[in-house]
């Protein structure tokens, strides 16, 4: 199903299904389950959430057997799984978080953030209903030209690479209202400076760490987390083991290659959901508008107006 996104699989259909249930942090695959012939295992996570009087099994929780559940449909071939018994599942598969970088956790919402993607945050199901479940009505740029999903290389323990998953940590806020000031910690494709490898690490984790994509720097440009705190708000782009760019679903259900040097506008603008003053170029922008990020920010963006060009 996902296995779309990779070359090496072929293309079926997808249902939506977005949104967190129970717990906070679930992603969007828990709901998904059913569609691609889980339905058991969607039912187990279930039970086990309505048994419990709090939350229910957290997504990191190693020790609930369903989320130790490999799911070979979620895993690019050219990216092997290398999981062991008892670990957390993984996945290459992320669910596109759009052109912005602040409140793409749980808690999005505020004033707009963490609003611009296909997949938004949807609050933690109990007490916070800041977030939004998109529908396909909301995608007003058209669903051929707005990214749901796109792919991720899984983190590596010890690996620096941002192509073999790695993600840049303790970056700060200012990424917001420059996003390409963060691009100099990326060395030769490395993370010279603090790192995890957190990414894809976690299939039921809805942190965008973990299962999430942003479109402001381009393919392969790397990620960048606010924080220390897996998660956190940050940067989150594609990036693969395919020579020269990444793999993406798209809302209509088609996949499409996008290169490495597709037009990104002006990564130095604020981005569309920070609260920044603009000037100059980057005037035009607002955070309900079109986005500053070329093509790739509109693809990113389900209703920023623009018209897409691919």
């Amino acid at each position: 199903m996902f296995n779309a996104i990779c070359p090496a699989e072929t293309h079926t259909d997808y249902n939506l299904g977005a949104g967190i249930l129970g717990p906070r942090r679930l992603s969007a695959f828990v709901n998904l389950l059913p569609y691609f012939e889980q339905a058991n295992l969607y039912q187990q996570i279930q039970a086990a959430i309505a048994a419990r009087t709090d939350s229910g099994p957290v997504p990191w929780d190693g020790g609930f057997a369903p989320y130790t559940t490999k799911l070979p449909g979620i895993l690019c071939p050219s990216d092997p799984d290398t999981t062991e018994g008892g670990a957390i599942g993984k996945t290459n598969y992320m669910f596109s978080r759009g052109d912005g970088n602040w409140d793409h956790n749980q808690w999005s919402g505020n004033g707009g953030r963490g609003q611009r993607g296909f997949f938004s945050s949807s609050g933690d199901g109990r007490d916070n209903n800041n977030g939004l479940n998109r529908q396909f009505r909301d995608v007003l740029d058209g669903l051929s030209n707005t990214i749901a999903m796109s792919e991720r290389t899984k983190g590596q323990t010890g690996n620096r690479k941002a192509n073999s998953g790695a993600l840049s940590i303790n970056n700060g806020g200012a990424m917001r209202d420059n996003p390409a000031s963060v691009l100099p910690r990326l060395v030769n494709g490395e993370f010279p400076g603090e790192f995890r490898t957190w990414s894809g690490t976690r299939w039921p984790d809805g942190a965008p760490a973990f299962t999430g994509c942003t479109t402001q720097l381009g393919p392969n440009k790397g990620s960048y987390v606010q924080g220390g705190w897996d998660g956190e708000d940050g940067i989150y782009e594609p990036t693969s083991k395919h020579t020269g760019g990444v793999q993406a679903l798209m809302g209509d259900g088609a996949v499409n290659f996008f290169s490495d040097s597709i037009d990104t506008g002006l990564t130095t603008c604020p981005g569309p959901d920070s609260g920044a003053a603009r000037s100059g170029a980057c005037a035009p922008f607002s955070q309900f508008g079109r986005s500053p990020f070329g093509i790739w920010g509109a693809l990113g963006s389900v209703s920023g107006g623009e018209v897409s060009s691919f």
